[in-house]
């Protein structure tokens, strides 16, 4: 199987559905395709007051009035920590560029995959648009994890660890790229300890909350 060097499995939360939302959180776990290994991960809080360009919607929030206080913490409480969205989108930059520097003889290939093909990277695409940055990544890199677990009979759900919080950006990327690996081993693909380094900071942060069975 012809997989780039590492996927990038990123899950947002947000306050509408459409590409234009604000975005309250972004969870990024950065996995080795060659070996199964977590190499790096992030959590990013969002501040809304610096979003009035973006949109939010009230089926949305009627939404999330019924999920539970943790998640609507994570995603809307204003505890310290915090970021502005431009501060928070060059920390997922730093994150991605930290795993596979541009500056490298060989650059690592990747790609960036979101649980359906049209909304977590694309919201995010929109985002980037709308603040002037640049994006870290080109349309060639999209990777769809919803249609990967379908062919692979893999469900979701079934990788969810006890203590994880659904709709929480961060464990939900944590099950997404479990799931991911599961997959992809399921149609195939064998993962081999790496025979390359990692550069010096994206280190391996293997524990067990993201150990695969």
């Amino acid at each position: 199987m012809n997989l780039p060097d590492i996927a990038f499995v990123i899950d947002i939360e947000t306050y509408d559905t459409r590409p234009t939302a604000r975005v309250a959180t972004i969870g990024i776990v950065a996995v080795d395709l060659v070996s199964g290994e977590t190499v790096d991960f992030a959590h990013l809080l969002l501040s809304a007051q610096d979003q009035p360009f973006r949109t939010q919607s009230d089926d949305t929030m009627r939404w999330w009035a019924g999920q539970s206080n943790e998640a609507r913490q994570a995603a809307f409480g204003t505890a310290a920590g915090r970021l502005p969205a431009v501060s928070a989108l060059s920390e997922l930059d730093g994150l991605i560029h930290r795993v596979c520097p541009r500056s490298a003889k060989t650059p690592r290939t990747f790609g960036v995959w979101g649980y359906g093909a049209s909304f977590d990277i694309v919201v995010l695409e929109s985002l980037y648009a709308d603040l002037g940055m640049t994006l870290p990544w080109t349309y060639r890199q999209h990777r769809d994890l919803r249609t990967l677990y379908e062919l692979a009979g893999v469900k979701l759900a079934d990788f969810v660890e006890p203590g994880e919080t659904p709709h929480n950006a961060i464990d939900d990327a944590k099950a997404e790229a479990r799931a991911m690996i599961a997959a992809l081993e399921r149609l195939g693909h064998r993962f081999v300890p790496r025979d390359w380094a990692l550069p010096e900071g994206a280190e391996s942060v293997v524990a067990a909350e993201f150990a695969v069975a």
